[in-house]
């Protein structure tokens, strides 16, 4: 017996994308004979199938858990059963690593515009510090952004930061 794991074959014609179309699938006996397209079934001498969607919150499929056998199932109801019960428990597992990986990306996005606008301000305090000027835009070029504050009577009024630094520029012309 073996566990293969992370196993990655084409959906179009085989058991699995039975399982996405219906929800459920299983093949009790002659799985490899029912879908030629699919080699390694037959390469791995499997006789049964079981499979089950894995499904998001909102009822999108997102995965497939199955079960392959090189003999017929003796009881295909309690194999996808419990594909069902551990099915639901990846799905929301999978949907909870999906959330937490964009979590991370808007938090990265968000980090990131926020030291866009702390960067913009302490340029505009040391800049404006020595200028004789109540108004106007500064733009303050550092290797990775471009700054860019509008201030009047030598308050803040908006910064903004563009992914335009001289480094950043260097490396395209």
């Amino acid at each position: 017996e073996a566990v293969e794991r992370n196993v990655f074959f084409p959906v179009p014609d085989s058991p699995c994308e039975m399982v996405m179309r219906y929800g459920a699938y299983k093949f009790e006996d002659g799985v490899s004979e029912a879908f030629t397209e699919q080699p390694v079934l037959e390469a791995w001498g499997v006789q049964s199938y079981t499979g089950v969607a894995l499904n998001d919150s909102a009822g999108q499929v997102i995965g497939v858990l199955c079960a392959m056998h090189d003999q017929p199932l003796p009881d295909p109801a309690k194999d996808t059963a419990l594909l069902r019960v551990y099915g639901s428990r990846a799905a929301a597992e999978l949907e909870r690593l999906r959330v937490e990986a964009d979590l991370q990306r808007s938090e990265s996005s968000t980090r990131a515009i926020l030291d866009s606008a702390a960067e913009a301000r302490y340029g505009f305090l040391g800049a404006v510090r020595g200028l004789p000027v109540e108004s106007g835009l500064l733009f303050d070029m550092g290797g990775g952004s471009l700054q860019v504050t509008h201030f009047r009577g030598r308050s803040v009024v908006r910064t903004f930061g563009l992914r335009l630094g001289s480094l950043r520029l260097s490396h395209h012309f």
